[in-house]
């Protein structure tokens, strides 16, 4: 929202400019377009410096000292795949959901145990469904959170190279080298209690980010954010989608059949004649009545009527009630 905001503020300093410069004289030419850049850039730098401040804060709280016998190493080849420092990668599971999606960790560190094991180090990157968030909260397409949770786990356990990136950059570029179904977006750092999400104000890997191939879009994408997939903890379904829908297609045909004659949310009310006694042809008139179906009627009311002339009912506000001297009602 800032950017869009900064970005439709430029616009109109330049067409500001190109309509009434030299035409009109006022106190608004003071603010010129490097006046907004100028004070973009020193609030990007102010939130850089926090960022930073966040990330060295978070490696202090949780840096673990140096095991004897641990040897570092700067890349690590597994099935076929090289892992580096820094990377991000799919982590196995350990459960028995094969149908749930991998894990995403950010690589930070490789090394070799004492006993010859191949670990890594780094932090783990939560999908939607991994997180704790309201039903009702939006997700754009692939993506994810960066987190403060440190975790070692064996090297055997890697399964693949993906990517993470900013929102900012994902919308206006195309990643080159990278599949679409293995880049992740994100936009939030999940916390956990007590803040949960937490905006990033400034990409705290703008290195990495430079060192991609990129290719600048001829228009930004338009984030589309969906509800999320929060059915359970593991993102499956309990149930097959063809149960649930047979199931739902079968109760809502019966319950159609239920209610299909039944009077909804009715009393019994008494009649209201609207005069007292009935005219000369023998008609009563009423300002409410009750038909032979055992429905209400009022005077005022907006009615649907069944037109066999047309594909939809009619509807007709109902200005008379009356009732045939032979007992039949109309209006």
């Amino acid at each position: 929202l800032f950017e869009d905001a900064t970005e439709l503020q430029l616009a109109f300093i330049q067409e500001r400019d190109a309509q009434c410069k030299g035409v009109l004289i006022s106190t608004a030419f003071i603010t010129i377009e490097n006046d907004i850049k100028e004070a973009v850039e020193k609030l990007r730098k102010s939130k850089m410096n926090q960022e930073a401040e966040v990330q060295r804060r978070e490696s202090n709280d949780q840096e673990i000292e140096k095991q004897e016998g641990e040897v570092d190493l700067d890349s690590l080849n597994f099935d076929g795949i090289e892992y580096t420092i820094p990377s991000y990668a799919y982590i196995s599971r350990t459960d028995d959901n094969h149908r749930a999606p991998a894990h995403i960790i950010r690589v930070e560190r490789i090394f070799k145990t004492d006993t010859g094991e191949m670990m890594v180090r780094g932090k783990w990157v939560y999908r939607p469904h991994e997180t704790l968030h309201l039903a009702n909260r939006k997700f754009i397409e692939n993506e994810v959170f960066i987190t403060p949770f440190i975790d070692t786990v064996l090297a055997e356990r890697l399964s693949g190279l993906c990517m993470v990136v900013s929102v900012k950059t994902a919308l206006h570029n195309v990643v080159e080298g990278v599949n679409s179904n293995d880049l992740y977006v994100c936009e939030c750092r999940y916390l956990g209690k007590p803040r949960y999400f937490a905006k990033i104000k400034a990409w705290p890997f703008p290195d990495e980010e430079e060192k991609l191939k990129l290719t600048p879009r001829s228009r930004p994408l338009s984030p589309v954010r969906v509800t999320s997939e929060f059915v359970n903890a593991d993102g499956v379904a309990d149930r097959d989608d063809d149960e649930k829908s047979q199931a739902h297609s079968s109760s809502s045909s019966e319950e159609d059949d239920r209610l299909r004659d039944s009077v909804v949310l009715d009393i019994e009310r008494p009649e209201l004649p609207a005069r007292t006694e009935a005219d000369a042809d023998g008609r009563m008139y009423l300002q409410a009545m009750r038909t032979h179906s055992g429905k209400y009627h009022d005077v005022g009311q907006f009615v649907l009527v069944f037109n066999p002339q047309r594909p939809t009912c009619d509807v007709m506000r109902i200005d008379k009630l009356w009732r045939e001297k032979e007992s039949v009602c109309y209006y």
